[in-house]
């Protein structure tokens, strides 16, 4: 979607975002990449979950790290989230960076990881009981990240050009890449 400041017209005849900026910080656009597209993405990091339900409960043991080649790029907010089928009634989670809350009804545990360290890989460890004595299942975990000055489409800004103004901008575009829907399937 674009901002309203943006020329329609001129963006759909040549392709370029002509457009007054309002006042303040402002999005001029937002875009989803198409399907048949999606398979030229590499995702910035890799996410392992070793799962081994039991009655009862469930042992965790998920890996978190950046994958090789993004330069100093480094992705931000990383957050993990692993739902359970069944009411969670304790854990005994330890994470090696952030930090862990139950959550949506006991049946979900999010961990908070934040940044990316350069030299580990942030990792969770222990289990969790459930209220029912039936193994939980557990489907998938989710991850949610977003990494500043990429942009994983490939869309780049050829040049900046400011009309009837004197000054240069100090700086006039900045990328970021959000995770979207990211889903790892649990063996």
């Amino acid at each position: 979607s674009l901002h309203p400041c943006v020329r329609y017209n001129r963006f759909e005849r040549e392709r370029v975002f002509s457009f007054v900026p309002p006042d303040g910080k402002f999005k001029l656009a937002s875009f989803i990449v198409a399907e048949e597209f999606s398979s030229s993405i590499t995702i910035p990091v890799y996410i392992k979950p070793v799962i081994t339900p039991h009655e009862g409960g469930a042992k965790i043991n998920v890996m978190v790290g950046g994958k090789q080649g993004l330069g100093s790029r480094n992705a931000e907010d990383i957050s993990v989230l692993i739902r359970v089928s069944t009411p969670i009634t304790s854990t005994s989670l330890e994470p090696s960076q952030g930090s862990i809350s139950v959550i949506e009804n006991s049946k979900c545990i999010r961990w908070t990881v934040g940044t990316l360290p350069k030299d580990a890989s942030p990792m969770l460890q222990g289990s969790i009981l459930c209220a029912s004595n039936v193994k939980p299942r557990i489907p998938s975990v989710n991850a949610e990240f977003k990494v500043v000055t990429m942009s994983a489409c490939g869309l780049a800004v050829d040049s900046l050009n400011l009309r009837g103004e004197a000054y240069k901008p100090y700086k006039g575009v900045r990328f970021i890449t959000r995770s979207g829907n990211y889903e790892i399937r649990c063996p």
